[in-house]
């Protein structure tokens, strides 16, 4: 009955997002796609810039890594990798995504440059939110409209997605892939970062 509620909200999101997109606007094309391309070249910059921050603190947390008897350091490291770029997904280049992403319940999941690859699973429409982020309906072949919110580092999937009472509760500060089937107190195990590049 949750998962026909989810499924009855989200219908109604995209049906007022897709009225929204649709209607007519009074600003010409012209001003639309200046904007438009200001907000990519705003998005690349930001994008470098964390790039560069990245690199740099890689470099500062390796010369200055704490060591222990046994040469190894005992907190739990976390590989670094480049942000995700929702821009450039929406526009289906799935690069800055491509690798594996692993949960702590050990699946995977798979992208290229071209999208979900994961066998079995099939990306059948990609939409932006309000907040930044993406979701990814996928058929599988067990079920359809599962949906894949695929959240930047530094933003939290918004209560609006969850049952009543619930919240984000994944590593806010890394990229990562939260299945709309898991939206529950036990959403920890089943978030998806990433593991490796391809």
């Amino acid at each position: 009955m949750m998962k026909r509620k989810l499924e009855a909200i989200f219908l109604v999101f995209l049906t007022a997002l897709l009225l929204t997109g649709c209607s007519p606007h009074k600003k010409d094309k012209a001003a639309q796609r200046s904007h438009s391309e200001r907000t990519t070249q705003q998005t690349k910059q930001k994008n470098t810039s964390r790039t560069r921050t990245t690199e740099a603190d890689q470099t500062t947390s390796a010369a200055s890594a704490p060591n222990t008897a046994d040469g190894k350091d005992s907190s739990k490291s976390k590989k670094a990798f480049a942000s995700i770029d929702t821009g450039a997904i929406l526009k289906s280049d799935y690069t800055t995504m491509s690798g594996n992403w692993t949960n702590a319940k050990g699946q995977t999941l798979t992208f290229n440059q071209k999208g979900l690859s994961s066998k079995g699973m099939t990306g059948t429409y990609l939409d932006i939110d309000q907040n930044g982020v993406l979701l990814l309906k996928v058929d599988t072949e067990r079920a359809s409209n599962l949906i894949l919110y695929i959240v930047p580092a530094n933003k939290t999937l918004p209560e609006q997605y969850f049952p009543s009472g619930l919240s984000d509760t994944s590593d806010t500060s890394r990229d990562r892939i939260i299945p709309s089937t898991d939206l529950t107190r036990n959403m920890a195990s089943a978030v998806y970062y990433r593991h490796s590049n391809h």
